[in-house]
């Protein structure tokens, strides 16, 4: 129930900020401050956050000799400085999911604030997709993301920069160095024609690419050096890989790619934004063009990606209100949310969406809650 509490308190929120413009300021700061306090007080969710609490109590303590140790198991050290920070305040680790939300918060306030959008719907979105699981469990690539948003303000005008604090995130979870491989694709300007063949072909692509066997074409490639190695992992993780089939939220991924790139496109020019929607653009060939990719790798940068999209429905939300209901939101806010939090424990471990839509049509549960249960259950 404190879920759809805050669902509905951000809403209000969100009302005031589009009806009063000189209290814009304050709302968003209140926004910004129920999330920190939100994520803070409440219980961590996710093998991930055992994982983490295991390092905090290692650190805790062994001190300086422990942060050591576990530099040595390929942990980000810009991670390891905020547990020992944590750990030589209190042995309390509630006390870091609290510095860590509040790092994660501003970082994304202000982020979201230089891209000159609107941070309380912001908020909304970002609270009924990716919060619980970015701040309640995967910590170190929620850090990493927040870094990322904040850095996107520079992506136009001052490409080193956003280079520099993508390093800097990339001291908390290594993905975001990949990042920095978006700036030139993200920058330029395209034809029409290039979005529509993206999105025409979306479909398609996946359908090609799952028919083909991944570890068949690999094998018809001779392996050289580190090469060999890439290739052999790569192979290994998709030859295990649990994800499950098509979703049919992919659908909806690409409608609404269609629905913005024919009604928005412009406005993206004409407002210097065209960087969101090239990185919605990223996000389509992620999910459908590279599909053939582990959901190990995949969901490391749908993180990124997903928050940019969020950006882009954010951008195009918030100018164009007068013409889509503003209930609407709250109506597509909840319907998001029940989607997330399809059951009270698969929230706790997995990310969103996978194959819900088929649960509700199909009566195909996606996954087991037992089987679930049993993993939290291990720790």
């Amino acid at each position: 129930m404190a879920y759809f509490l805050l669902i509905f308190v951000l809403f209000s929120l969100l009302l005031m900020y589009w009806r009063w413009k000189s209290s814009r300021k304050y709302v968003d700061i209140i926004s910004c401050f129920l999330l920190i306090l939100f994520s803070s007080n409440s219980y961590f969710n996710g093998w991930d956050s055992y994982v983490y609490l295991g390092y905090f109590n290692y650190i805790n303590s062994h001190g300086f000799s422990g942060f050591y140790d576990l530099l040595n198991v390929n942990i980000e050290p810009g991670y390891l400085i905020l547990l020992l920070i944590s750990s030589s305040i209190t042995n309390e680790y509630q006390f870091l999911i609290f510095l860590q939300s509040i790092l994660i918060n501003v970082l994304l306030y202000f982020g979201v604030k230089r891209c000159g959008l609107n941070y309380t719907l912001f908020a909304l979105l970002f609270f009924v997709t990716y919060y619980t699981r970015l701040e309640l469990s995967t910590f170190r690539q929620a850090i990493a993301v927040s870094f990322f948003v904040y850095s996107l303000s520079y992506i136009n005008n001052k490409p080193i920069r956003f280079i520099i604090i993508n390093l800097i995130g990339a001291l908390f979870h290594y993905s975001c160095v990949f990042t920095i491989l978006f700036l030139p694709i993200v920058r330029s300007k395209y034809k029409s024609s290039f979005y529509w063949l993206l999105a025409v072909g979306a479909l398609p692509a996946y359908f090609i690419i799952q028919y083909l066997n991944f570890s068949n074409i690999m094998s018809y490639f001779p392996y050289v050096g580190d090469f060999n190695y890439l290739l052999t992992k790569l192979t290994y993780y998709q030859d295990n890989d649990t994800k499950g089939g098509f979703s049919l939220i992919y659908i909806t991924y690409v409608l609404g790619y269609l629905f913005v790139i024919y009604k928005y496109k412009y406005t993206f020019y004409k407002s210097n934004n065209i960087y969101l929607l090239n990185l919605f653009s990223v996000f389509i060939v992620l999910i459908f063009y590279l599909s053939f990719l582990p959901s190990l790798i995949v969901s490391r940068f749908e993180y990124y990606l997903g928050i940019s999209v969020i950006l882009c429905a954010v951008f195009i939300i918030d100018n164009f209100k007068s013409a889509i209901s503003r209930f609407f939101v709250l109506y597509a806010s909840v319907f998001i949310f029940c989607i997330v939090f399809r059951y009270n424990l698969d929230r706790e471990v997995y990310f969103p969406y996978q194959g819900y839509l088929q649960y509700i049509l199909f009566d195909q549960q996606p996954r087991s809650e037992s089987f679930i249960k049993s993993l939290g259950d291990q720790y």
